[in-house]
């Protein structure tokens, strides 16, 4: 039977991660890469591993200081793993889905498939999005850039398992993290498409619109993927428009509806941009939106 190892990197997780390590406890073994913490997490993975002597934990604290790169941390702590299979799982989630289903379910795959992407969805059930966090253990696999990390092959297959996102009490601790590798990164991969959309949003979640704006126009000018895309659209609609800009607002979030009929966020702030009986028309092709083919599917009270 295929042996699956759960490999975790962590600073100052002691809020949420207990709650993490007991969704885990059924695979054959948790990797733990502390990355510097200062509150209570040595003792939360102390305790859990007390509570469950058959579960096999192996915690690395004082190894590793946090450097502003994620991939970085993620390849030094799968390098402690062990096991055919390695599930990457965060802290302020929830793995919702049984081991052995999971081992069942690798066992029965092709021998050519080593990447599974999952779902991930807010525990509110608010938005969700595909994910990779399931590969064979294998030198060939790493992951890459700082910010927003990727590994270096994307996923062969969608399954259907899930696991249950929250949100850690330690990102108020440097709120600005993500923002200032994001700033950086767009500087050592000036073509990534992907680190101009981010940045993009990160703008957008501080409201920094006009700078938001330049990192999604930056974003589309390069990007080829559609997904990617569309959303952009949208989120360079949304800096447009708090700008004041209207019709360029509206032009782009019909680009990104063009791109996807099924876009209901698009569609519902087509809606709030639109005069009265406009406004209806677009909410009403809203409710009958699929939400299929897209980058991150965000339900409205997660509109930003």
């Amino acid at each position: 039977m295929a042996t699956i190892s759960a490999v975790l990197i962590v600073k100052n997780e002691e809020a949420l991660l207990g709650r993490c390590l007991e969704s885990l406890k059924e695979l054959d073994e948790i990797i733990i890469l502390d990355t510097g913490s200062t509150d209570g997490t040595e003792q939360v993975i102390r305790k859990f591993a007390e509570e469950h002597p058959d579960t096999k934990v192996d915690a690395h604290f004082g190894e590793y200081q946090w450097n502003d790169n994620f991939a970085e941390a993620r390849n030094k702590a799968q390098a402690y793993a062990t096991g055919d299979w390695i599930l990457v799982v965060d802290a302020d989630e929830v793995l919702d889905a049984k081991a052995a289903d999971i081992r069942d379910y690798v066992q029965r795959l092709d021998p050519a498939i080593e990447v599974v992407a999952f779902w991930v969805q807010s525990l509110g059930g608010h938005s969700r999005h595909h994910s990779t966090r399931l590969y064979r253990r294998s030198e060939k696999l790493y992951w890459l850039s700082a910010v927003h990390n990727y590994l270096s092959k994307v996923a062969d297959i969608q399954s259907d398992f899930f696991v249950r996102a929250g949100y850690s009490p330690a990102h108020k601790q440097d709120p600005d993290r993500a923002l200032r590798m994001l700033e950086r990164a767009v500087l050592d991969e000036p073509k990534s498409s992907r680190m101009w959309y981010y940045l993009g949003r990160e703008y957008g979640y501080k409201k920094r619109w006009a700078e938001s704006e330049n990192a999604l126009r930056q974003c589309l000018k390069i990007s080829t993927w559609g997904l990617e895309r569309q959303d952009a659209h949208l989120l360079l609609a949304r800096a447009l428009w708090f700008q004041r800009k209207g019709p360029a607002a509206r032009l782009e979030c019909l680009r990104a509806i063009g791109m996807n009929p099924e876009f209901k966020e698009a569609l519902l702030f087509m809606g709030d941009m639109s005069y009265p009986a406009a406004r209806k028309a677009w909410h009403r092709y809203a409710e009958t939106a699929t939400q299929e083919n897209l980058l991150f599917a965000r339900c409205p009270s997660e509109r930003r």
